[in-house]
């Protein structure tokens, strides 16, 4: 029997008030939190039954939404998001990867073991997971193929032309900005390299009262360490990558397999328990289903997940 959470494409629901906005955060406050006073995406994205220990086995320690067309655990969405990205980037194992917002590791020791790629530098600002990333590393034994550094997507340091691949899984809508991680991204590529990111925006057309626009900058991306610089939608990010100097720009929008099953797993993981179980006991409807995604959409003001690639000319 299928489980109750599988996730299944959503219909997006009306876009609700600054009133509608602020009681499901007002919801979601009493239910958990620590959700508001903890200012860092790293709440959202971890799962409190994992712990931080890099030697806790074969455990892993995802820091993406996932894909869920086919997954069935949050490690197996993850995982499919990594590859997801990975395909769109066209990794040869001859290819020279760098990894920006690299989080823990994760995504680079599973691109270094399913394709054999021959040298990934995985960059991460957080001093905590670089070093949890390179723990994890060496205890994969990809030590000889997985460099694990500490630096700024804004600021990387490495020299021009360093690299065939850059990639960003869920990470550059922290940056600040992202444009500047583009231009960045554009210097440190060869000629005839691709930047890859999986990335959160605005859907086309969304718009938003000035009220409602207040309350998601003051309670949903502020908590979330999103600079209001990056918030826009697809068409504005193909412009600003074109801008930087990228061409053959495409975006596909997978928001149906990623919303819906992180945002009930995310449910799960928060209340330690069947998330239906917490609704009906709380006497309400704001968190079943795809009103629970509508929620997660409305908090973040971000309701398109997209997979972009954008190349580098092989020449000016």
């Amino acid at each position: 029997m299928a489980s109750r959470f599988a996730s299944r494409p959503y219909e997006r629901n009306a876009h609700i008030g600054a009133t509608g906005v602020a009681a499901r955060m007002a919801l979601l406050f009493l239910m958990r939190p620590r959700f508001f006073f903890q200012s860092s995406a790293a709440l959202l994205y971890t799962d409190e039954s994992r712990g931080d220990d890099p030697g806790d086995g074969d455990r892993p320690m995802w820091h993406n939404l996932g894909y869920w067309k086919k997954a069935r655990t949050t490690a197996e969405a993850c995982a499919d998001l990594a590859r997801y990205l990975a395909t769109a980037a066209e990794f040869q194992p001859a290819d020279e990867v760098l990894d920006v917002g690299c989080g823990c590791g994760e995504q680079d020791i599973l691109w270094s073991r399913e394709l054999g790629i021959s040298r990934i530098v995985g960059m991460d600002i957080t001093p905590r997971r670089v070093d949890l990333a390179r723990a994890r590393v060496a205890g994969a034994g990809l030590s000889d193929r997985i460099e694990i550094r500490h630096g700024s997507a804004t600021e990387l340091p490495f020299a021009d032309e360093s690299f065939d691949k850059v990639v960003a899984l869920e990470c550059a809508l922290h940056f600040r900005t992202r444009e500047r991680f583009f231009g960045e991204a554009f210097r440190v590529l060869r000629p005839g390299g691709r930047l890859a990111t999986a990335d959160l925006l605005r859907s086309p057309g969304r718009s938003e009262s000035a009220l409602k626009g207040l309350v998601l900058k003051l309670l949903g991306r502020r908590y979330t360490s999103i600079p209001e610089a990056n918030v826009y939608d697809r068409g504005r990010y193909a412009a600003k990558l074109v801008d930087q100097g990228f061409k053959d720009v495409h975006i596909e929008s997978i928001g149906d397999w990623v919303f819906p099953g992180f945002t009930r797993m995310k449910a799960l993981s928060l209340h330690g328990g069947d998330v239906f179980s917490i609704v009906n006991d709380l006497e309400t409807q704001a968190f079943v289903g795809k009103e629970w995604v509508s929620a997660w959409r409305d908090f973040m003001g971000l309701d398109d997940y997209v997979i972009v690639r954008a190349d580098k000319p092989r020449s000016a």
